[in-house]
């Protein structure tokens, strides 16, 4: 498999005729670092006297990498609010609820940061210049299109599904963004503008009434302001703090989550002499604790998060679990590991196991190298002959990955036919 230097591109630009056109001078390795090894910075050095540090969170597919390149993070309540949209996302998907019609059920119902079945929640530290811009919406490319796009952001963005569907980032229409600095969104004024009408369905009420309690700020980091380190590339505008990276899968921290505000409703129920909402809903028949699918346990959830009544219209902040109570059961998650304390076990980036996107991207780099060290060892973009050096890449991919072939999220299956092709030919030169 022959990569050689990859030209360098712009990330949020490669649209798939652009692909195809690249697949055929460069060859398929070539796609991948281009698509997946992320930007190399666009600038130099953080400015010390605006630098300030965040404890950041974001949501999304294991594949993708702990540096939230071209996506959107949170502060604690910002991203608690986050969490709670992905739960009331089966009354939403089932009603059809949203803010101007029906194209924010579309896009939440269609998220891969809520739909995904391999999702990790990552806690992280940024060090930041503090001069702030206009927040821009960071989405998973569907389809080849920004998702944003029928919410009128400047312009209909394509982007890659290839290896993975990149993330995309977007201005909202009638706004100036400036892609070097890192935009910045306080949640509770922006849905204060969309406050629901008195007939919208529930799942619109939950949104509203969630971003006046928690409040909170979202964060867009575009790869153009990320530094690189040089001192001569000019300005940039935030950079990971290293060895402040931790990740949970979001299935522990959401029974953990769960489980808290069950507790709460029980002991509620017990010193009221009330019956229990979730004691009303349908318990499941597998032997599962809960179902958080079921409509009637969602709406159980934010009754007792945010209040009964949350679902019609708006309720007090004061109402539900105070802010205190869900900032406890948040800050658990990352505080210990121990499950039994409402904690989670870190995690490897990726989620399981090292066959990740990035993994992948440096294992192909490698058989590049090893495997086809002049182009005519692989005339067709892949090796015709196992070299020692070769065999020990596929060795090293063959153990991580063969196990998962077919079930890797979000690895487009070019790459791991590329990875089956090398490990084949390798299992037949030594007689496997």
């Amino acid at each position: 498999m022959q990569c050689g230097p990859t030209p360098r591109t712009t990330h949020r630009s490669v649209s798939g005729p652009a692909l195809r056109k690249l697949a055929g001078t460069i060859g398929l390795c070539a796609i991948v670092a281009t698509t997946l090894a992320g930007p190399t910075g666009s600038g130099g050095r953080l400015d010390a006297s605006n630098t300030q540090r965040l404890t950041l969170f974001h949501l999304n597919p294991a594949a993708y990498g702990d540096a939230p390149v071209n996506m959107n993070t949170a502060d604690a309540r910002g991203d608690l609010f986050f969490f709670f949209s992905s739960l009331y996302e089966p009354v939403e998907c089932e009603e059809g609820g949203d803010m101007s019609g029906s194209a924010t059920s579309t896009l939440d119902c269609a998220n891969g940061e809520e739909t995904s079945p391999n999702l990790v929640l990552t806690q992280l530290q940024v060090d930041v210049d503090a001069r702030f811009d206009e927040y821009q919406t960071c989405n998973i490319c569907v389809d080849g299109h920004d998702p944003m796009s029928v919410f009128g952001v400047d312009r209909d963005h394509t982007c890659s599904m290839l290896p993975i569907p990149e993330y995309i980032c977007a201005c909202s229409r009638g706004k100036v963004c400036d892609d070097t600095k890192i935009g910045r969104e306080l949640v509770a004024p922006f849905f204060q503008r969309l406050r629901p009408r008195s007939s919208t369905p529930s799942v619109d009420w939950w949104r509203y009434n969630a971003a006046q309690k928690l409040g909170g700020t979202w964060y867009s980091f575009l790869e153009e302001g990320q530094c690189d380190g040089d001192t001569s590339s000019g300005p940039c505008s935030w950079q990971m703090v290293p060895g402040q990276v931790k990740r949970v899968t979001a299935q522990c921290a959401a029974d953990s989550i769960f489980s808290y505000v069950e507790a709460k409703a029980m002991v509620a129920a017990q010193d009221t002499g009330t019956p229990n909402c979730f004691d009303s809903c349908v318990r499941p028949t597998n032997g599962a604790r809960r179902n958080p699918s079921d409509p009637c346990w969602v709406r159980c959830f934010f009754s007792v998060a945010l209040g009964p009544g949350s679902e019609r219209g708006e309720v007090p902040v004061t109402s539900g679990l105070s802010t205190t109570e869900l900032d406890e059961a948040f800050a658990r998650l990352f505080a210990t590991a121990d499950e039994s304390q409402g904690g989670c076990p870190p995690v490897q980036a990726g989620g399981h196991a090292a066959c990740t996107a990035t993994f992948l991207l440096s294992e192909l780099q490698q058989a590049s190298h090893a495997c086809c060290p002049s182009p005519s060892d692989c005339p067709a973009g892949v090796p015709t002959k196992c070299n020692a050096q070769c065999a020990q890449v596929s060795n090293t991919m063959k153990t991580a990955c063969e196990s998962q072939m077919g079930n890797v999220p979000g690895v487009a299956a070019e790459v791991l036919t590329a990875l089956a092709s090398i490990i084949q030919l390798c299992d037949a030169h030594n007689g496997h």
